[in-house]
């Protein structure tokens, strides 16, 4: 399985758009789909509070890998 690390600016660009990027660096709608978010113990409280506040009430889910 192919896995990406954006840096959290771009991250950020596409939830503030509430979509995300693809391999083509084109774009897909996320509304109806959950956004999984890989994140240090150490950051997690921090990283949870940050994509509460840009993508709201759409599904999510925080891992501690």
């Amino acid at each position: 399985m192919l896995r990406k690390v954006l840096p959290l600016t771009l991250i950020y660009a596409a939830l503030k758009m509430n979509k995300t990027l693809t391999n083509t660096f084109g774009y897909i709608d996320m509304s109806n789909k959950t956004l999984i978010i890989l994140a240090s113990a150490r950051r997690e409280s921090n990283t949870e509070k940050f994509v509460k506040e840009i993508y709201g009430d759409n599904n999510y889910q925080l891992i501690n890998p």
